[in-house]
């Protein structure tokens, strides 16, 4: 029960992502768009908690560079 509770806030962040990625292309450039994807992305799995805060935090290190947005050193700056 609780693994499909959390299998279903996954899925609802993924369709908030892909519906503003979608919604992004039409002004802005893709690779705009998918930044604005992937910040829905994580937003929406930190705030339904879909997953614990110490994994949604780790995610833009393997997915900004994964997307071709930054490299791994400039995520990480900070």
């Amino acid at each position: 029960m609780l693994r499909n509770v959390q299998s279903k806030k996954i899925a609802t962040a993924l369709l908030i992502a892909l519906f503003v990625f979608s919604l992004s292309l039409l002004v802005f450039n893709t690779q705009q768009s998918i930044l604005l994807g992937l910040i829905a992305l994580l937003v929406a799995l930190w705030t339904n908690e879909g997953l614990p805060l110490a994994v949604a935090s780790l995610l833009p290190i393997v997915l900004f560079p994964a997307m071709g947005l930054l490299d791994t050193k400039t995520t990480t700056a900070n």
